[in-house]
């Protein structure tokens, strides 16, 4: 058996699987866009960016207000790339989309790239931070029989690096039931009940933190059970995540 139908198998039956070394040559090209745009927009907007290494053009952005304007460089930096052709390039890879083919068992005319986001965390930062849910919880309205997430950090992400947590095998216990969060998130806050909804009974039994290099590819099951990973170092995680569904198959509406 070779590696990729092992790691389908492994799809299939943990709900996840990470594509070892998949983009290394289009993340690194991918960083060194984004640091060209970050120093494009700073000029653009009349602000000195001084640091030339990216996770300190980042930190130096969320520090720095834009003349003019009620927004921090880091805050337009995060929306502006998170609607980028750029990043919907690098999640339409050819090396992506054929793996996604293999577990939906699909045409490649059948894949809809249906959601993207772009995400730039900083140590500490507990504002975008989620709690155990699954994507379906979230996305149910836009997904079909055959949905799922490629979750992709741009550079080496361990566990002090607020990499993902999930439960493998999860998957096969189907969607489960979700609660709106009333509160905002806040330091008072367990980060497991973190986001808009989560799943409010979840076990430590059996989950883990994920640990990724360059260039590896996470991809998970829409019932896949995780969570996001509190940042201890000092990088700034970055990541893009695509969620593909499978449009052959009925929605789940």
């Amino acid at each position: 058996m070779n590696m990729q139908n092992k790691n389908i198998n492994k799809f299939n039956e943990h709900g996840y699987f990470i594509a070892k070394n998949l983009l290394i040559t289009e993340t690194s090209k991918l960083i060194n866009k984004i640091d060209n745009y970050i120093s494009k927009l700073a000029i653009a907007n009349d602000v000195e960016i001084k640091s030339i290494e990216i996770n300190k053009k980042i930190k130096e952005s969320y520090k720095r207000d834009v003349p003019g304007f009620n927004f921090k460089l880091g805050n337009k930096l995060y929306d502006a790339l998170n609607r980028h052709i750029l990043i919907r390039e690098y999640l339409n890879n050819k090396k992506i989309i054929s793996i996604v083919t293999k577990i939906f068992k699909c045409k490649k005319s059948d894949i809809l790239l249906d959601h993207i986001q772009f995400f730039l965390h900083l140590k500490k930062d507990k504002k975008n931070l989620l709690g155990w849910h699954q994507d379906s919880g979230y996305f149910k309205k836009n997904s079909t029989q055959n949905s799922l997430t490629v979750w992709i950090p741009l550079q080496n992400c361990n566990p002090d690096d607020g990499s993902l947590w999930i439960k493998p095998g999860s998957h096969l216990e189907g969607l489960q039931n979700h609660k709106k969060n009333k509160y905002k998130n806040s330091k008072s806050q367990k980060i497991t009940k973190n986001g808009k909804v989560y799943i409010n009974k979840v076990s430590n039994k059996n989950d883990f933190q994920l640990k990724f290099k360059t260039g590896d590819v996470l991809f998970a099951d829409y019932n896949l059970i995780h969570r996001s990973g509190l940042i201890k170092s000092n990088k700034v995680r970055i990541t893009c995540i695509g969620r593909y569904i499978d449009t052959s198959k009925k929605f789940l509406l």
